[in-house]
């Protein structure tokens, strides 16, 4: 679930933006916020884990999973195991594992988990971004934050400077908060956040890749220029300079044949006269 403050994010039909892929709220410090949340996020990797690796190691299982793996997985994850809210809103979406081979692993699954959830993360976020809100960091907390890879993933999906709190207690703590403002405890919402708002750790995204450099490609080889075609010129028809009749295989023989003979019958005409 994320929550980006935006007081212009409401409009009058209660939409922020077209499709109504993000949900917009009153705020408590009288603006408003825009809501998009999901409705399987860490439950898709308890549910791999727990419900079909039967394994309750949530970090061994991503041990296997080296820096140099990410980005670079060829098995893909939809995480639409129960529907989805924000931003699709369709009930029926489902959940897939596509991109299997022989060769995929246990880590190429889990792996795939937290990328898929990061992504469909994103997609509420690049809403927020085509509304012309600024997203370059963000707070997080809950089950999956106790995971520093799925963190480092996340950052790196969307791109942007997450806050790793000192409470994972998310939902708890913004009531009783709020309720402190309400008992006029605090004057305002920004000062009980900045109370008991503390950020632990900060994950910070990584530059994109350089991208290798193509190979010089070897220069093109010119075609040989074809031959000029030679004109069939018959060995017992010299000098004609006309283009003999083109003829058969056998017409052929029989015509050499036939000039071998008439050759042969000077010959014994020329005996004679001896």
């Amino acid at each position: 679930m994320i929550f980006v403050p935006g007081a212009d994010a409401y409009q009058a039909d209660g939409c922020a933006d077209g499709s109504n892929a993000l949900h917009a709220f009153a705020h408590a410090d009288g603006g408003w916020h825009l809501m998009g949340c999901m409705l399987s996020a860490a439950s898709c990797n308890k549910w791999l884990l727990e419900d079909i690796l039967q394994t309750n190691d949530y970090a061994g299982e991503q041990q296997a999973i080296a820096d140099d793996k990410l980005g670079k997985n060829h098995v893909y994850f939809l995480p639409y195991l129960m529907g989805e809210r924000s931003p699709i809103n369709d009930t029926n979406a489902r959940g897939t594992l596509i991109g299997m081979t022989m060769d995929t692993t246990r880590a190429d699954l889990t792996q795939a988990v937290l990328e898929g959830v990061s992504f469909a993360i994103r997609d509420s976020v690049e809403v927020a971004r085509s509304l012309g809100i600024t997203i370059n960091s963000s707070k997080i907390c809950g089950g999956g934050a106790k995971s520093p890879l799925w963190k480092k993933i996340m950052a790196n999906v969307l791109n942007a400077k997450l806050e790793c709190l000192e409470s994972e207690q998310g939902p708890g703590m913004g009531g009783a908060m709020l309720a402190m403002v309400a008992c006029g405890e605090y004057a305002s919402v920004q000062e009980v956040c900045d109370k008991f708002v503390n950020v632990a750790s900060v994950v910070e995204p990584e530059p994109e890749p350089t991208p290798e450099p193509e190979p010089e490609s070897k220069p093109a080889i010119a075609p040989k220029p074809k031959p000029e075609p030679i004109d069939y010129q018959d060995p017992f028809d010299p000098g004609t300079g006309e283009k003999p009749k083109k003829l058969s295989f056998m017409e052929r023989v029989q015509q050499k044949m036939n000039k071998l003979g008439s050759a042969f019958v000077g010959k014994e005409d020329d005996k004679e006269d001896w």
